[in-house]
């Protein structure tokens, strides 16, 4: 993500990054509790394991990723843009 963002904004991008990780943390262990009593623990870490690796396919889906996956030289401001 780094090499995607410009610096000036990496500051800004990377706490709004944070704050969803961490945001969402409590309403998933509030969550928690109701869910197994509701589904049982195994049942609730398979269905977590499938949703987690749908996701993930997901996100593969997106254009922008597979670009990312290619090497490109580091964001330097004030680089010639070529079109």
């Amino acid at each position: 993500m780094q090499r995607e963002v410009p610096a000036e904004y990496q500051g800004r991008v990377f706490a709004i990054d944070l704050m969803g990780s961490l945001g969402l943390m409590p309403l998933g262990m509030a969550l928690a509790g109701p869910m197994v009593d509701i589904f049982g623990e195994r049942q609730l870490l398979i269905g977590v394991a499938i949703f987690h690796i749908a996701i993930c396919a997901i996100v593969l889906l997106v254009p922008g990723v597979k670009e990312m996956k290619t090497s490109r030289p580091p964001y330097s401001p004030g680089a010639a843009i070529s079109s």
